[in-house]
C-alpha cells in the first residue's frame, strides 16, 4: 500500500517491452504511455555481448512488442504534431515526409542555401569499408574528425556538436580517431574532455545537439564492391533507427558517406531501413526536390 500513485507516466514507449510495465502500471489508477511509434523498439541488444567487430551480422537480435504498440489499440491518444527542435525546416522534412505522412507542423522556414543550417552532403571518394575484417570506414572517420575540428572552430564553443555512427565498429574507429586527434589539437581534446558525443544507432535516442555530424560508415570494400548489408539498419523496423539518427539536430545535419544513393539498388534488397537509406542519401546530396508529395498535405508549411 505504500507504492500506490494517482498516475503512472511512461516516456520513450517505444522502446519499453510490455512486461517490464507490468509492476509500475499495477500500481497507479492511471496510464499517460508517451512514445512514437516511429522510433527505437525494443530490442536485446544491450543484453548481449557484442564486439565492433560483430554488430554488422549478428543475427540473434530479438525485437519486442513495446508498451506502446500494445496500447494503441487500447487507449485513446492523441498526436503530438508540434515539432520543435529543428532550427532549419530541413532537418525534419525528410522524416516528415517518409515517417509521419506530412502531418507533424514545423515552425516555418525559408529554403534556400543555407550553409550554416539545415542537411548537409559531405562524399569521401577515396574511402575504403572494411568488409568481413575491421568492418569500418578509417578514411569517413578521418573526414569526420576534420569536420569536427571545422564546426568547433566555426562556432567558437557557442554550438554543440555530436557525432552519430550507424554501426558499433565505425563508432569505435571514429573514437580511436578523435583520440588521436586530441593528443594534438586543444579544441578537440577540449571538446572531448567535457563531454562531447559518439554515439550509435542504438544509443542516441533522446539526445540532440545543434550539430550532428553522422558517418554512414557502410561503403564499397576494396575491390569496389557495395554488399547491401547495412547491420542495424538492415534488420527488421531498421527504418526506425534512421528516423532517430537524423533527428537529433537542432542547427545542422552533415551526413559523410561514401556511397551515393544510386550505388544501392532498390531491385536487389526489400529491407524497409535499407531502401529508407537510400531515399536520405539522395535527400541529402539533392535536397527537397528529391522528396514525393504526400497527397494534399503540405509537407513544408509555409
Amino acid at each position: 500500500e505504500a507504492y500506490r500513485f494517482d498516475a503512472v507516466i511512461v516516456d520513450e514507449a517505444s522502446m519499453i517491452p510490455t512486461p517490464e510495465m507490468v509492476v509500475a502500471l499495477s500500481l497507479a489508477s492511471q496510464a499517460i504511455i508517451v512514445g512514437d511509434s516511429k522510433q527505437m523498439p525494443p530490442t536485446n541488444f544491450f543484453n548481449k555481448e557484442i564486439s565492433p567487430v560483430d554488430d554488422d551480422s549478428a543475427e540473434d537480435e530479438i525485437t519486442f512488442e513495446s508498451i506502446l504498440d500494445e496500447a494503441a489499440p487500447i487507449l485513446s491518444s492523441t498526436m503530438l504534431r508540434a515539432h520543435y527542435r529543428s532550427r532549419d525546416e530541413s532537418l525534419i522534412a525528410f522524416s516528415n515526409v517518409y515517417f509521419y505522412d506530412g502531418k507533424l507542423v514545423a515552425y516555418p522556414d525559408s529554403w534556400g542555401d543555407r550553409p550554416e543550417s539545415g542537411v548537409r552532403f559531405e562524399f569521401v571518394a577515396d574511402a575504403v569499408y572494411g568488409r568481413g575484417a575491421s568492418r569500418a570506414n578509417p578514411a569517413e572517420a578521418k573526414r569526420i574528425v576534420e569536420l569536427l575540428r571545422t564546426e568547433l572552430q566555426a562556432s567558437a564553443g557557442k554550438r554543440q556538436v555530436a557525432i552519430t555512427s550507424m554501426s558499433l565498429a565505425q563508432q569505435a574507429e571514429i573514437l580511436q580517431q578523435i583520440e588521436d586527434a586530441a593528443g594534438i589539437d586543444p579544441a578537440i581534446r577540449a571538446w572531448s574532455e567535457n563531454g562531447g558525443l559518439v554515439r550509435n544507432l542504438e544509443t542516441v535516442q533522446g539526445d540532440e545537439s545543434d550539430v550532428m555530424i553522422l558517418s554512414v560508415g557502410y561503403g564499397k570494400d576494396a575491390e569496389g564492391r557495395l554488399f547491401l548489408n547495412f547491420g542495424p539498419l538492415g534488420k527488421e523496423k531498421g527504418e526506425r533507427r534512421l528516423n532517430v539518427a537524423i533527428t537529433r539536430a537542432k542547427w545542422k545535419t552533415i551526413l559523410v558517406t561514401s556511397i551515393h544513393a544510386g550505388d544501392i539498388d532498390p531491385a536487389r534488397t526489400s529491407s524497409t531501413g535499407t531502401l529508407r537509406l537510400r531515399d536520405y542519401l539522395d535527400y541529402a546530396e539533392r535536397g527537397p526536390d528529391s522528396l514525393p508529395a504526400i497527397g494534399t498535405n503540405a509537407a513544408f508549411p509555409i
